[in-house]
């Protein structure tokens, strides 16, 4: 096991012992805010609201996010809405699943796993959208060393999933709002890998991209060639 899946299971996991497990409810961007950011994201990227839509979150935490995201999103989308959401860590997120049980019909699916978001068991060239704000690029770049090595074979590895300009969602904020105290949680563009990682041409190659909000709400958006 590598040093950024011993982190997850260790740090993040339910228990005595879990010191981040319930980091997102923490964290200074609440579900609602989460859902701001999406929208924004949707209305460029995702307009056609009679095409499907397969969502992945490949380290979700506690999913407060993507349920609120998909709680949203059903509400609009005549085509179908594929939510493949799931974390490494141990966790039992029975109260937000059962948020959506009632939403979901043959349409309209939101299913959680325990899987390592390295070796996702999801089909190439299938998703849309990868929601990895806070995820597993955070962690690769949390690495003391070769952070831009692990950040770039992760972003090679997500590459796969997704379709021709599908596109992928990384935090790109401060990390904490003026006056915030207790956990950091610093956004991989601005603290974690210096912003011209992402202007590399090994980058380049692979994505376009597009800076979207502002604050806390500011993301980027990796979008396939």
């Amino acid at each position: 096991m590598d040093r950024v899946a011993k982190n997850i299971i260790d740090s993040y996991s339910q228990g005595p012992d879990a010191i981040y497990a319930d980091w997102k409810e923490r964290e200074a961007l609440p579900p609602y805010e989460a859902v701001d950011i999406w929208r924004d994201v949707s209305r460029l990227f995702f307009r056609d609201k009679n095409a499907d839509l397969i969502f992945l979150s490949p380290t979700s935490n506690l999913p407060t996010h993507e349920v609120a995201i998909f709680k949203d999103e059903v509400q609009s989308r005549k085509g179908s809405t594929i939510f493949l959401v799931g974390d490494l860590a141990n966790l039992n997120p029975k109260d937000e699943l059962a948020q959506v049980a009632n939403l979901q019909d043959d349409k309209q699916k939101f299913i959680y796993f325990k899987w390592d978001a390295r070796n996702l068991p999801v089909k190439k060239g299938t998703v849309d959208s990868i929601w990895d704000r806070r995820g597993w690029i955070w962690h690769s770049a949390n690495l003391e060393d070769n952070r831009e090595k692990a950040t770039l074979d992760s972003l090679i590895n997500y590459r796969k999933m997704l379709k021709k300009g599908g596109i992928i969602i990384l935090d790109a904020d401060y990390g904490m709002k003026s006056g915030q105290r207790g956990h950091s949680t610093d956004s991989v563009v601005r603290t974690r890998i210096r912003e011209d990682f992402f202007e590399k041409p090994e980058i380049k190659k692979m994505f376009d991209s597009y800076y979207i909000g502002e604050d806390q709400k500011r993301v980027l958006v990796l979008i396939k060639k």
